[in-house]
Protein backbone atom coordinates (compact mmCIF):
# COMPACT_ATOMS: atom_id res chain seq x y z
CA UNK A 1 0.00 0.00 0.00
CA UNK A 2 1.08 3.19 -0.84
CA UNK A 3 1.95 6.07 2.09
CA UNK A 4 -0.19 9.62 1.91
CA UNK A 5 -2.75 11.58 3.06
CA UNK A 6 -5.41 13.62 1.38
CA UNK A 7 -5.86 17.52 1.74
CA UNK A 8 -10.10 18.34 0.20
CA UNK A 9 -11.42 21.60 0.10
CA UNK A 10 -14.16 22.30 2.98
CA UNK A 11 -17.23 23.17 1.01
CA UNK A 12 -20.73 21.50 0.17
CA UNK A 13 -21.07 18.11 -0.15
CA UNK A 14 -21.08 18.28 -4.02
CA UNK A 15 -18.77 16.50 -6.44
CA UNK A 16 -15.89 18.07 -8.08
CA UNK A 17 -13.60 19.10 -5.65
CA UNK A 18 -10.09 18.68 -6.62
CA UNK A 19 -8.23 16.90 -3.93
CA UNK A 20 -5.03 16.97 -3.67
CA UNK A 21 -2.76 13.58 -2.05
CA UNK A 22 0.36 14.09 -0.65
CA UNK A 23 3.11 11.45 -0.12
CA UNK A 24 4.67 11.08 4.12
CA UNK A 25 7.01 13.51 3.21
CA UNK A 26 4.58 16.31 2.07
CA UNK A 27 5.33 16.05 -1.67
CA UNK A 28 2.60 16.46 -4.40
CA UNK A 29 1.53 13.02 -5.36
CA UNK A 30 -1.50 13.61 -7.61
CA UNK A 31 -4.71 15.61 -8.02
CA UNK A 32 -8.38 13.84 -7.90
CA UNK A 33 -11.61 14.75 -8.20
CA UNK A 34 -14.10 13.91 -5.38
CA UNK A 35 -17.31 11.85 -5.89
CA UNK A 36 -20.68 13.35 -4.40
CA UNK A 37 -20.12 12.63 -1.11
CA UNK A 38 -16.81 14.89 -1.44
CA UNK A 39 -14.51 11.51 -0.80
CA UNK A 40 -12.27 9.72 -2.56
CA UNK A 41 -12.88 5.83 -3.04
CA UNK A 42 -10.04 3.74 -1.66
CA UNK A 43 -10.02 1.70 -4.80
CA UNK A 44 -9.49 4.94 -6.85
CA UNK A 45 -6.06 5.26 -4.40
CA UNK A 46 -4.85 1.93 -4.56
CA UNK A 47 -4.93 1.71 -8.42
CA UNK A 48 -3.39 5.00 -8.64
CA UNK A 49 -0.10 3.51 -11.47
CA UNK A 50 3.16 4.45 -9.35
CA UNK A 51 4.52 6.48 -12.44
CA UNK A 52 2.09 8.76 -11.04
CA UNK A 53 4.24 9.67 -7.64
CA UNK A 54 6.14 12.03 -8.34
CA UNK A 55 8.17 11.78 -4.69
CA UNK A 56 11.82 10.83 -6.38
CA UNK A 57 13.49 14.15 -6.39
CA UNK A 58 15.28 15.89 -9.72
CA UNK A 59 18.17 14.19 -11.09
CA UNK A 60 16.91 10.53 -10.03
CA UNK A 61 14.86 8.19 -12.58
CA UNK A 62 12.24 6.05 -10.73
CA UNK A 63 13.04 1.82 -11.83
CA UNK A 64 10.63 -0.68 -11.70
CA UNK A 65 12.89 -2.92 -9.41
CA UNK A 66 16.18 -3.50 -8.96
CA UNK A 67 18.11 -7.08 -9.64
CA UNK A 68 20.94 -8.72 -8.01
CA UNK A 69 23.07 -11.62 -9.42
CA UNK A 70 24.52 -12.66 -6.73
CA UNK A 71 27.27 -10.57 -6.23
CA UNK A 72 25.67 -7.28 -5.20
CA UNK A 73 24.25 -6.20 -2.24
CA UNK A 74 22.81 -2.98 -0.45
CA UNK A 75 23.85 -1.57 3.17
CA UNK A 76 20.70 0.33 4.52
CA UNK A 77 22.61 1.70 7.21
CA UNK A 78 19.56 0.56 9.69
CA UNK A 79 21.44 -0.77 12.61
CA UNK A 80 19.07 -3.70 14.00
CA UNK A 81 18.21 -1.84 17.40
CA UNK A 82 14.58 -2.01 17.89
CA UNK A 83 12.75 -4.84 19.47
CA UNK A 84 9.55 -3.58 17.99
CA UNK A 85 10.24 -2.57 14.22
CA UNK A 86 8.50 -4.31 11.33
CA UNK A 87 10.32 -4.88 7.92
CA UNK A 88 8.46 -5.22 4.28
CA UNK A 89 10.24 -6.44 1.04
CA UNK A 90 8.45 -6.52 -1.92
CA UNK A 91 10.88 -9.20 -3.88
CA UNK A 92 11.31 -11.98 -6.37
CA UNK A 93 13.88 -14.64 -6.24
CA UNK A 94 14.96 -15.26 -10.06
CA UNK A 95 17.12 -18.45 -8.72
CA UNK A 96 16.65 -21.16 -6.18
CA UNK A 97 20.07 -22.70 -6.41
CA UNK A 98 22.03 -21.58 -3.50
CA UNK A 99 21.18 -23.28 0.09
CA UNK A 100 20.87 -19.93 1.96
CA UNK A 101 20.20 -16.61 -0.12
CA UNK A 102 18.38 -13.64 2.24
CA UNK A 103 16.39 -10.81 0.80
CA UNK A 104 17.38 -9.31 3.60
CA UNK A 105 19.45 -10.04 7.17
CA UNK A 106 22.25 -8.91 9.84
CA UNK A 107 23.28 -11.06 13.04
CA UNK A 108 25.81 -10.95 15.26
CA UNK A 109 26.67 -14.50 15.23
CA UNK A 110 23.95 -15.43 17.57
CA UNK A 111 21.02 -13.22 17.08
CA UNK A 112 19.55 -13.08 13.94
CA UNK A 113 16.89 -10.76 11.47
CA UNK A 114 16.68 -13.13 8.49
CA UNK A 115 14.05 -12.87 4.95
CA UNK A 116 15.20 -15.57 2.33
CA UNK A 117 15.04 -19.19 1.15
CA UNK A 118 16.99 -21.74 3.09
CA UNK A 119 16.92 -25.38 2.54
CA UNK A 120 15.30 -27.52 4.59
CA UNK A 121 15.69 -31.56 4.86
CA UNK A 122 16.07 -30.91 0.89
CA UNK A 123 13.72 -28.24 -0.12
CA UNK A 124 14.37 -25.12 -0.50
CA UNK A 125 11.82 -22.74 1.59
CA UNK A 126 11.22 -19.45 2.56
CA UNK A 127 12.66 -18.80 5.65
CA UNK A 128 11.75 -16.00 8.37
CA UNK A 129 13.62 -15.48 11.58
CA UNK A 130 14.34 -12.57 14.19
CA UNK A 131 16.28 -14.09 16.77
CA UNK A 132 13.27 -16.44 18.01
CA UNK A 133 12.35 -19.90 16.65
CA UNK A 134 12.69 -20.05 13.02
CA UNK A 135 9.78 -20.08 10.61
CA UNK A 136 9.24 -22.06 7.53
CA UNK A 137 6.92 -22.17 4.69
CA UNK A 138 6.00 -25.16 2.56
CA UNK A 139 8.00 -24.30 -0.65
CA UNK A 140 10.11 -21.31 -1.92
CA UNK A 141 9.24 -20.34 -5.82
CA UNK A 142 9.92 -17.31 -8.05
CA UNK A 143 6.95 -15.31 -8.05
CA UNK A 144 6.73 -12.02 -6.65
CA UNK A 145 6.05 -11.50 -3.17
CA UNK A 146 5.55 -9.34 -0.04
CA UNK A 147 7.55 -10.48 2.73
CA UNK A 148 6.81 -9.27 6.09
CA UNK A 149 8.08 -10.01 9.79
CA UNK A 150 7.12 -7.59 12.76
CA UNK A 151 9.23 -8.05 15.73
CA UNK A 152 6.77 -6.55 17.99
CA UNK A 153 4.11 -9.54 17.94
CA UNK A 154 6.35 -12.35 16.02
CA UNK A 155 4.20 -12.61 13.29
CA UNK A 156 5.99 -13.70 9.87
CA UNK A 157 3.59 -12.60 6.44
CA UNK A 158 3.90 -13.53 3.05
CA UNK A 159 1.25 -11.43 0.71
CA UNK A 160 -0.49 -10.57 4.13
CA UNK A 161 -1.12 -14.24 5.14
CA UNK A 162 0.36 -15.11 8.48
CA UNK A 163 2.64 -18.13 8.16
CA UNK A 164 3.73 -18.59 11.75
CA UNK A 165 5.12 -16.51 14.97
CA UNK A 166 7.81 -16.63 16.35
CA UNK A 167 8.42 -17.15 19.72
CA UNK A 168 10.95 -15.11 21.72
CA UNK A 169 11.20 -12.44 18.77
CA UNK A 170 12.89 -9.34 18.75
CA UNK A 171 16.15 -9.26 20.06
CA UNK A 172 18.11 -7.06 18.65
CA UNK A 173 21.59 -7.79 17.31
CA UNK A 174 23.19 -4.43 16.58
CA UNK A 175 24.16 -4.88 13.37
CA UNK A 176 23.50 -3.19 10.19
CA UNK A 177 20.90 -4.48 7.77
CA UNK A 178 22.03 -5.80 4.43
CA UNK A 179 19.68 -6.19 1.23
CA UNK A 180 20.27 -8.87 -0.94
CA UNK A 181 22.85 -10.60 1.16
CA UNK A 182 23.36 -11.24 5.43
CA UNK A 183 25.99 -8.77 7.14
CA UNK A 184 27.25 -11.41 9.79
CA UNK A 185 29.01 -8.98 12.11
CA UNK A 186 30.60 -7.15 9.38
CA UNK A 187 30.83 -10.32 6.61
CA UNK A 188 28.78 -10.87 3.60
CA UNK A 189 27.39 -14.11 3.53
CA UNK A 190 24.35 -15.84 1.68
CA UNK A 191 23.77 -13.36 -1.63
CA UNK A 192 20.64 -13.73 -3.39
CA UNK A 193 19.76 -13.58 -7.10
CA UNK A 194 16.32 -11.76 -7.17
CA UNK A 195 15.08 -8.48 -8.19
CA UNK A 196 13.51 -5.88 -4.97
CA UNK A 197 10.63 -4.14 -5.88
CA UNK A 198 10.76 -1.62 -2.28
CA UNK A 199 12.20 -2.08 0.80
CA UNK A 200 10.01 -0.63 3.95
CA UNK A 201 11.17 -0.49 7.55
CA UNK A 202 8.80 0.62 10.33
CA UNK A 203 9.59 2.29 13.79
CA UNK A 204 6.80 3.12 16.10
CA UNK A 205 4.29 2.03 14.10
CA UNK A 206 5.76 4.49 11.02
CA UNK A 207 7.27 3.59 8.00
CA UNK A 208 10.82 5.30 8.68
CA UNK A 209 13.29 3.52 6.04
CA UNK A 210 11.04 3.40 2.36
CA UNK A 211 13.52 2.42 -0.22
CA UNK A 212 12.14 2.75 -3.91
CA UNK A 213 14.25 1.32 -6.85
CA UNK A 214 16.00 4.36 -8.94
CA UNK A 215 18.79 5.37 -11.21
CA UNK A 216 21.09 8.76 -10.38
CA UNK A 217 22.30 10.93 -12.61
CA UNK A 218 26.05 9.73 -13.15
CA UNK A 219 23.81 6.28 -14.43
CA UNK A 220 24.22 4.65 -11.01
CA UNK A 221 21.62 2.07 -10.25
CA UNK A 222 20.53 2.18 -6.22
CA UNK A 223 17.57 2.41 -3.87
CA UNK A 224 16.48 5.99 -2.76
CA UNK A 225 15.21 5.97 0.15
CA UNK A 226 12.52 8.54 0.57
CA UNK A 227 12.37 9.22 4.49
CA UNK A 228 15.84 9.71 4.91
CA UNK A 229 16.30 11.32 1.10
CA UNK A 230 19.35 9.16 0.49
CA UNK A 231 20.96 7.21 -2.34
CA UNK A 232 22.36 3.93 -1.70
CA UNK A 233 24.76 1.89 -4.38
CA UNK A 234 25.49 -1.56 -4.12
CA UNK A 235 28.34 -2.19 -2.35
CA UNK A 236 29.29 -5.46 -3.98
CA UNK A 237 30.91 -6.79 -7.20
Amino acid sequence: EKDFYISVPAGSLSSGFVAEVYSAKGHLVTTMSTSKDNTIARRDIKEMPLKSFKWIPSGYSELEFIQSVGNQYIKTGYVDNDATAKFEADCRYTSLESNNSYIAGCSDGSKWLLMGVQEQEGVKKFKFQADGNQIWDNSADKDRHIFSIDLNNGEARIDGNKIGTETGAGTPNGNELYLFARNNNGKVESKCTACLYSFKIYNGGKVSHYFVPCRNSSNEIGLYDLNTEKFLKNSGD
